[in-house]
């Protein structure tokens, strides 16, 4: 049997998310130990979180990055706080966001992470090396404000000519669920992060990016192993707005076959959802505005883990917590 641990990461903010998660491995019997990246939890939070699962945390500094003005409205320095944490000594290590469900085993993703060195899905519609270097037109409203184009081939050409060139048609995963073999994460992984997260505000996807920067570096012909949309899957597959009127994209969406009402009885009934790839295993609610700030499609099913746990609501809150004493080793919460 394997050595594996969960990884994650939440605020105050992804509290809700953070309980939904723990719960769904729960009820799954999953119980492998726990690591959060304490992102800005209040104290009840954590408390609460204690008392649900077997958690060590860690509380890393991340004052020292500077997102660029035009990531400011959707992130904060805290989707750095992986590349400045030491990483847990297990054989694999699964990396979950806190807006994660999961619904089935996690084996399938375990095993290709320690046959392969790192696993996950990749990006549906599919995206490249090149977009996650140096991101969308301006027209999109997306693209970097504060970060010229001469900044960015700087960064690119002392990245490329360190480690040689990127190939920009490269197909790109989804950072938010993962799994890597640790030593091959500490050997051939982590010393590029470490290099190129000093180029993280000319690095248009932020650790994504660098993430998958770091994983063709580590293997060109197959920078991760691609398990299926069944360990990645999005609660809807669309993306159309004013810039993308006639080139987005909608996949049909997940489908619930089991109902909510009963398996809230009955503890042993399977969850089943059904999408692309077959029967889902792990539901990741990518986009905003998050099943607990409004309602939206398979919230109903993020509401079901949640509530598994109802004392959240007494403790939601949606400004992180300032952490005003950081932590570099992981300690029992």
């Amino acid at each position: 049997m394997r050595d594996v641990c969960i990884y994650t990461r939440s605020d105050s903010n992804y509290f809700p998310g953070l309980v939904a998660l723990i719960n769904s491995l729960n009820r799954l019997n999953i119980d492998y130990p726990i690591y959060l990246v304490d992102t800005g939890l209040s104290e009840p939070q954590k408390n609460l979180v204690k008392n649900i699962s077997n958690i060590k945390t860690i509380k890393p500094d991340v004052n020292s990055y500077n997102l660029d003005e035009s990531k400011k409205s959707r992130y904060n320095n805290t989707v750095f706080a992986g590349l400045e944490i030491p990483f847990p000594d297990h054989e694999v290590i699964v990396h979950l966001d806190a807006d994660a469900v999961v619904l089935d085993s996690l084996e399938p993703l375990i095993e290709a992470a320690a046959d392969h060195g790192f696993a996950a899905t990749g990006e549906i519609p599919p995206n490249n090396m090149k977009t996650h270097f140096w991101g969308m037109p301006p027209e999109t409203g997306r693209a970097l404000k504060n970060t010229t184009y001469e900044d960015q081939k700087k960064a690119y050409d002392d990245i490329t000519g360190k480690y040689g060139p990127l190939d920009d048609d490269s197909i790109t995963f989804n950072s938010g669920i993962w799994a890597t073999r640790r030593d091959y994460y500490q050997e051939k992984i982590r010393p590029v992060l470490d290099y190129i997260k000093n180029f993280h505000r000319e690095i248009w996807g932020l650790e994504q990016a660098m993430l998958n920067i770091a994983t063709y570096y580590a293997n060109p012909i197959e920078p991760f192993r691609e398990v299926g949309s069944r360990f990645n899957s999005r609660a809807e597959y669309s993306y159309f707005n004013q810039h993308f009127s006639s080139s987005g994209y909608r996949i049909a969406s997940p489908r619930l076959l089991t109902d909510l009402d009963k398996a809230a009885n009955e503890k042993t009934l399977p969850v089943i959802l059904n999408g692309v790839g077959g029967r889902i295993a792990i539901i990741h609610y990518v986009w905003k505005p998050k099943p607990w700030e409004e309602e939206s499609n398979l919230s109903s099913l993020w509401e079901f883990y949640a509530n598994l746990t109802p004392e959240w609501k007494d403790m939601k809150e949606s400004v992180p917590h300032v952490i005003k004493e950081y932590s570099y080793e992981w300690k029992e919460l």
